[in-house]
């Protein structure tokens, strides 16, 4: 096993109220380190805040009365669409799926304008604002009927998601400030 590494995760004994631990082993050594956040509670207080009468409106129909016939295009940032002169088809669509760096600004033509839902995760949101800014894509995509998938793979996710529906800056970790 010499030059590999393990890891374990080790759970606290008191119902996981403690931060997890994450031991790993390489040649033969076992090093403890405590992991950034509380994981029940980062979940458990997060999903607190969408457990109210107003978190129902996310989940409301658009108002917009549909035909039987339910049509989505979704939009991703691979650039396959680049040079097609697709966005009119698309905006046609009863609604528009946009995905991670969703850069729509100079490709209006190819991609359209509309968006209904905007997926991300924060780790692919964070990293598409990164890669894409200097195509455009400054911020993720706003707007009164827009509905956000989010897709929390880390406790990192409900971390940042708890900041932003308290509209407070990112208290640990490192997203650590970040609004």
């Amino acid at each position: 096993m010499s030059g590999q590494s393990h890891h374990l995760r080790g759970e606290a004994q008191d119902g996981g109220k403690s931060p997890s631990l994450l031991l790993s082993q390489s040649d033969g050594n076992v090093v403890k380190r405590q992991l950034l956040y509380n994981r029940e509670e980062a979940i458990n207080s997060t999903l607190s805040l969408l457990n109210d009468s107003e978190s129902s409106k996310l989940f409301a129909a658009s108002g917009k009365p549909l035909s039987n016939c339910v049509r989505c295009a979704v939009v991703g940032n691979g650039g396959i669409l680049n040079g097609s002169r697709q966005g009119l088809n698309i905006d046609a669509h009863d609604y528009v799926f946009r995905l991670n760096g969703a850069v729509i600004k100079g490709f209006e033509k190819d991609v359209g304008t509309k968006t209904s839902f905007y997926g991300f995760t924060v780790n692919t949101m964070k990293n598409s604002l990164i890669s894409y800014g200097n195509l455009g894509f400054t911020s993720v995509p706003q707007g009164q009927d827009l509905r956000y998938i989010f897709i929390p793979s880390d406790i990192r996710d409900y971390v940042m998601l708890r900041s932003a529906i308290l509209g407070v800056p990112v208290p640990e970790g490192p997203d650590k400030g970040d609004r």
